[in-house]
């Protein structure tokens, strides 16, 4: 689920970038546009590229984690930690 919503934020943000209208993007998206709103204002500090890395590293990650012994919970959280470093 994590990575959906990363793929639909990279998608939110290549629209609104492409100078789309709320409105029209919130239709693509299936989205309430007061969400679409928020969500736009919550990830604005983060870059299209730093969001298309973040999720290429997670589903490398996914990866991963289904051919070696590391716990997921540990894997998981190195991303966080990885991903929370590299947005701020």
């Amino acid at each position: 689920t994590l990575a959906t919503s990363l793929r639909n934020v990279l998608r939110m943000k290549q629209l609104a970038t492409d100078n789309q209208e709320p409105q029209k993007i919130a239709g693509l998206l299936n989205m309430n546009p007061y969400v679409l709103k928020k969500n736009l204002a919550l990830w604005k500090d983060f870059k299209t590229n730093e969001v298309e890395s973040s999720l290429r590293k997670l589903l490398e990650l996914d990866l991963k984690l289904k051919r070696t012994r590391l716990p997921e919970q540990a894997g998981l959280e190195l991303w966080m930690c990885s991903f929370a470093h590299h947005g701020h």
